[in-house]
């Protein structure tokens, strides 16, 4: 697992390495690695954070989406305006407006 190699690091440069190895994921269309990544985490007492929600988000489809923000904020992580934007741009390619619209009116009333 790639979070091993970095054992000496500080908490703040492992989670950036994650949020970093997610966003690679997303490039490469590899969607489930990122979920992986994400949810091994706690296995390497990295707490992902609100960017590291935000790459994930990027990567994976709208139903996806829809659970890890829901994570997120059970996490009590406040999402913010890119967080947003990819769970919306992911509930618009399934064509789902509905759901993107709820969420564009949750997004104007917590920021």
């Amino acid at each position: 697992h790639f979070l091993t190699y970095f054992p000496n690091q500080s908490l703040q440069s492992t989670v950036t390495a994650l949020s970093s190895a997610i966003s690679a994921c997303e490039k490469g269309t590899r969607w489930a690695w990122a979920l992986q990544l994400l949810h091994d985490a706690d296995h390497f007492h990295v707490r992902p954070n609100v960017v590291t929600y935000g790459a994930a988000l990027s990567a994976v489809p709208w139903d996806w989406a829809l659970r890890l923000m829901q994570e997120m904020w059970d996490e009590q992580l406040q999402a913010d305006v890119i967080a947003y934007n990819a769970c919306i741009s992911a509930c618009q390619g399934a064509e789902n407006w509905q759901t993107s619209l709820e969420l564009l009116l949750q997004m104007r009333r917590s920021l």
